[in-house]
Parts: structure tokens; sequence; C-alpha cells
């Protein structure tokens, strides 16, 4: 097939003008924020580069997750609700605890459950103490259910407080990392909750600058005791919230990466590792009244990530927000939204499904530039 004809920017301006019949093309400008405001039209020749190097994976497949709250009260629940998930087709449970579970509740809540061959993720606790009692009770489960903890995938979500940190503090971290990484070698213990950031379109700049602030105040402190930005990568997650505005979406999560690779780069020159990410469909999203629009809001969101490129997706159910809230029928809704994105659009097989839009690839430059802006001012 012979290639496409160049068309110049002119050419397509005029077009473009003719149709639009005396508006102008700035009536059409996309205002997200008082200091970003897109237009419409991109053109190849608007970007010196062709496009944004975003990640070095040779696909997008991601992890689709799902969260149970567990106490000592719900084991056995949560185990019946864990093997229900994992048939409909989950493969990344989380889950959340506000104090360390023995060896006997983690027994029963993976009863059943091979969970060498599921990526499993735990949150919720705030102590140092605390995770290195339940790393030491994981272990000793794993053991006793005959399983090689060096076969695990999967982390803590251990959410510090990195700008606060003092020396001391990262050496503790580091003496943890290296108890962890001993015991179960392919898990991430490195995590920034950048969910408490979201605030929608309006304040996606101070987003991106807030969470890139927080990962570089971790990589800092880290690297500063003998770590380096492919070391803590590797053992570094990051969570954070999307909403349903569709290529913004897409082009935060791309900018976002620039943001880390930026990091990473500042500390290892040459090198643009970039951690996994966490994604969680915002249920702020959400409206109480309408499961079914929810349905399609959460489908719009999980395509916007897809594209993005996330590591992990969390979906809430679509009546998250109502009084008789995540009922069994619209969470298997939830995950198999995602389950139908692999299947159907072979999405997870491309590495930037993005690469090559010159309008996400120049939304992406500007979020990248005016965040990575605002971040040097929150620098002390």
């Amino acid at each position: 097939m012979n290639e496409f004809e160049d068309i110049t920017k002119t050419e397509w301006l005029e077009k473009v003008l003719k149709d639009l019949k005396g508006k102008s093309l700035g009536s059409l400008s996309w205002d997200i924020s008082g200091d970003l405001n897109v237009s419409p039209f991109s053109h190849a020749t608007d970007r010196d580069s062709n496009h944004l190097p975003i990640g070095s994976k040779g696909n997008n497949n991601w992890r689709i997750g799902q969260e149970f709250y567990v106490d000592e009260s719900n084991v056995d629940d949560q185990n019946s609700a864990i093997l229900r998930a994992l048939d409909n087709g989950i493969e990344s449970p989380k889950i959340i605890i506000d104090k360390v579970l023995s060896v006997e509740e983690i027994e029963r809540l993976f009863k059943a459950v091979n969970i060498s061959y599921v990526a499993v993720y735990f949150a919720g606790l705030k102590s140092f103490e605390d995770w290195n009692s339940l790393l030491k009770n994981y272990a000793l489960t794993a053991n006793k259910m005959n399983i090689q903890s060096d076969k695990f995938f999967g982390g803590f979500h251990m959410d510090m407080d990195w700008v606060d940190y003092s020396k001391v503090d990262f050496e503790e971290m580091a003496e943890f990392e290296e108890l962890y990484s001993s015991i179960f070698p392919r898990y991430r213990c490195f995590y920034v909750d950048g969910t408490r950031f979201y605030k929608g379109d309006s304040q996606v700049i101070e987003e991106l600058a807030q969470l890139t602030y927080y990962v570089a105040s971790c990589y800092q402190g880290m690297f500063d005791i003998g770590y380096n930005a492919l070391q803590i990568s590797k053992k570094f997650q990051i969570g954070f919230s999307i909403g349903n505005s569709y290529l913004l979406e897409i082009a935060k999560i791309r900018a976002l990466k620039v943001l880390l690779a930026n990091i990473s780069e500042a500390l290892n020159p040459g090198h643009k590792e970039i951690p996994c990410f966490d994604c969680y469909i915002s249920a702020d999203s959400y409206k109480s009244d309408e499961t079914e629009s929810n349905k399609i809001r959460g489908t719009i969101s999980a395509m916007a990530a897809v594209i993005g490129a996330v590591g992990r997706m969390t979906i809430p159910s679509s009546d998250h927000s109502s009084e008789k809230k995540d009922t069994a029928f619209n969470s298997r809704m939830a995950t198999n939204i995602q389950q139908v994105i692999k299947l159907e659009t072979k999405l997870h097989a491309t590495a930037d499904p993005a690469a090559g839009s010159y309008y996400i690839e120049q939304l992406t430059e500007e979020l990248a530039l005016k965040a990575w802006k605002r971040f040097l001012e929150l620098m002390p």
C-alpha cells in the first residue's frame, strides 16, 4: 500500500476553518484549568520529536485487581469472596487490614488459593513493627503450605510519609527491604498512595506535581543511603486515581511516566526506569443513583488506564456509591470490564497504544511541562 501524501499544517487548517463556517478554531479549545487550554487541532510538525519515550516494556499487560477488607470477624467470608473473585477472573487481590493477621488467619484467608500463582497485595498497616510481623507470618504460612516464597509476586503497600522521612527512617526502611527481598524477592515494598491527590480535571497539574514530589522524596532518600534508581523502581509501586475524562486521563498517566523518568535520570544519568503503576478508578466519578451509567463511566476510565499503560487496575462496583453497594453481580461486572478489554481489544499486547496520536502526545507534553514547573516550586 502506498504511503499517504503529506499534508501541511496550513492545508489542514484551511480545511478546518472552512468546515467551521465562520467560527474560530479557538472556540473549540478545551479549557482544562486556568493555565491549561488545549486546542483540538494537532499536527505532526507541532512537536520536535515524533513521540515521547514512554517506558520500555514490550507489552501493555496489567493485572485485574479487587479489594478485600479483612478483619478477625470475616476471614472465612472473605476467603469465599476471594475464591469467587478468582473464579470470575481477578488476578491480583488486595487485602486491606488494620491489624496484623496471624498465621492461622492467613491460612484461613487463603484456603484453597494457590498464592504462588496470584499477585497478592496487602495494605492498611501503619508501622514498621506491624509490617515486619505480617511479613514473618506470611512467610510462615507459605512454609506451612509447602510453597516457595521466592515464587510469589505482589507487594506490601506501605504508604509512608516519604516527605517527612529522616535518614534514620530510610535506613530502617532499607533494613526492612533487605529482609523482605530475602524472603519475597519478587515483591514490591515501596509505595506511594497518590489517590489522595486526585481532585478532578481542574487540579490535574497539581495532582501530578504533588505525586512526583512524594516519589522524588522517596527516591532521593533511598539514593542517599546507597540505592540506585533501578533498584528503587523494581521495588516501588505508585497508586493513583483516574476519572472518566478519557483523553485527559490517558495523557495524565503518560505524563506521570515522563516525570518519573526525569527523576530517575537525575539520579542515574542515562537511565529512565519507571516504577509499576497501580490504578484505581475513582468512585467519585460515579453517581449514587445511576448504577447502570456507572458501568459506562467505569469502562471509559478503564480504557483510558489501559491506553495510558498501567500495571494493575481496580474498578469499583457500579453500585459502590449507592446504599446497597458492591453486590455480587455488579462486582462481577466490574471485573468483566477489564476482561473484555483484554479479550476484545488486545491492547495488553501493545507497548504504548497512544504513541503517534498527535493530540495525546501534545497534551502529554503540556501536562508534563506544567507539572514539572509546579514540582520545582514544591522542592525545598
